[in-house]
């Protein structure tokens, strides 16, 4: 009515609209924040995954392979009988060590060489010239050397032999020899296979051993094979120590590298354990705590398993394996990073996963080996510990886990601020028409009490 107080107008209120607008820029600057920290961690991530020393993935390695005049090395010797397996002859030797100085431990992989034993050095005895300039590997224990020249007053070279483990032999002709190896040493050579030789045994004379004669670049030191392990034997163990940063206390600094026996005898063990040697469903999975109780003191989960769940890989390669008694001619280590984890895992495995890629997302089991301390190039010297993984399996998760959790709690947030949003709008008009309500009412009662106090016209 005129002169009167406005009604509130039907819609949102001004007031209504404002807290529409704060809380959807409130809204927005949530959303901005979550995509923001998902980022960041992702660059955090790999920045730390940088960090880690031999994080990236395996460089391929191109070879390009020799090429061996199989037949003019068949026209150059002769091992039809007994009588020519005596000699060596001097010119097809030289011509097939010219070319063994030129080859490295890729180029035999390359060649697919077979490792010698009874069975084929049998074959090669019986008929050695489709063997001729072909790639082979021998290990065992040197049982005779000797120093022989190529040619007059040319340059020299070492002949020997090796008894193998299956016990039976085999001869090397190699243009360098390492001083560190002798008679008793065990030894490993890469060669290519000349001719089947003969020469006397030291220990008996008289008995005249017959063998493949290899020619290779050089001996390296090897090691006489486990064997399958199935179970770890405590004394292999022994040598195992976990690393200490600390430079206060009863510790001290120490810093110890992985030690070689313990960690093959384990590899090993990863590699051939039967399925019920492990009892996996008991086996702790890795978290925050149990990371913290192994950092402290580590010594008594030496072997344990224990399984680790859902994780980013921060750095994964395949390498080729050293020499080594578990006879692992490759193996996969990496890193492990999980964000309820205070530190990264580092990993080995005796397998060679080249499925594996960084910053994938992988579960896995293993047995933890020691605490180990490496050379971060931004932080210096940090610890971690070591896993040898028996299996893992490639997760790829259609989104990462992180930003999936964050949109998830996104969502969760939006819900409940359009709840909040519409009960306080539901909450204002309940209020203004309550207000609206009592305006009314006293407007009536104040008309009701004017025409009541009005005088009778009777």
């Amino acid at each position: 009515m005129p002169g009167g107080t406005p009604l509130p107008t039907a819609g949102i209120q001004p007031g209504e609209k404002k807290k529409l607008i704060l809380m959807s820029v409130a809204l927005a600057l949530v959303i901005v924040g979550v995509v923001y920290s998902s980022m960041k961690a992702n660059r955090e991530r790999d920045k730390a995954a940088a960090d880690l020393p031999g994080a990236g993935e395996g460089l391929i390695e191109e070879v390009v392979l020799p090429e061996i005049d199989a037949a003019a090395l068949e026209a150059g010797v002769s091992d039809a009988d007994q009588s020519a397996r005596v000699v060596l002859e001097r010119k097809p030797l030289g011509t097939l060590m010219g070319i063994a100085e030129t080859l490295t431990p890729g180029h035999f992989e390359a060649m697919q060489a077979t490792i010698l034993g009874s069975d084929l050095s049998a074959e090669i005895l019986a008929e050695p010239g489709p063997f001729r300039g072909k790639a082979f590997l021998a290990r065992g224990w040197i049982d005779n050397l000797e120093q022989r020249r190529r040619e007059v007053g040319g340059r020299t070279y070492t002949l020997g032999r090796l008894l193998l483990e299956d016990e039976s032999a085999a001869y090397f002709a190699t243009a360098e020899f390492p001083t560190s190896l002798s008679i008793g040493s065990f030894a490993r050579v890469d060669g290519l296979f000349l001719k089947v030789y003969s020469d006397e045994s030291a220990e008996k004379p008289g008995n005249w051993i017959e063998a493949p004669l290899l020619v290779g670049p050089t001996a390296i030191r090897s090691h006489a094979s486990f064997g399958s392990v199935t179970a770890l034997i405590p004394g292999r163990m022994q040598e195992l120590e976990d690393d200490s940063l600390a430079l206060v206390g009863t510790a001290g600094l120490r810093v110890t590298g992985l030690p070689f026996e313990a960690l093959w005898h384990v590899m090993a063990f990863a590699r051939d354990h039967g399925e019920d040697a492990i009892d996996w469903d008991a086996a702790p999975e890795l978290d925050r705590t149990l990371l913290a109780t192994i950092a402290a003191d580590g010594s008594g989960w030496h072997g344990r398993p224990a399984t680790v769940p859902l994780s980013r890989l921060q750095g994964v390669r395949v390498r080729r394996a050293p020499e080594n008694p578990a006879r692992i001619e490759r193996f996969t280590e990496g890193w492990i990073g999980n964000m309820n984890w205070n530190h990264v895992v580092h990993f080995r495995a005796p397998f060679e996963w080249e499925d594996l890629r960084l910053r994938g997302y992988v579960e896995a089991r293993g047995v933890f080996f020691k605490n180990f301390a490496y050379e971060s190039s931004q932080k210096g010297l940090q610890m971690a510990p070591v896993f040898i993984l028996t299996d893992v399996t490639s997760r790829t998760p259609g989104t990462d886990p992180f930003f999936e959790q964050m949109t998830v709690w996104v969502t969760i947030g939006a819900v409940l601020l359009s709840i909040l949003l519409i009960f306080l709008v539901a909450r204002d008009r309940r209020t203004s028409r309550e207000l609206q309500e009592k305006l009314i009412q006293r407007r009536r009662d104040r008309r009701a009490k004017a025409k009541g106090s009005q005088p009778s016209t009777t």
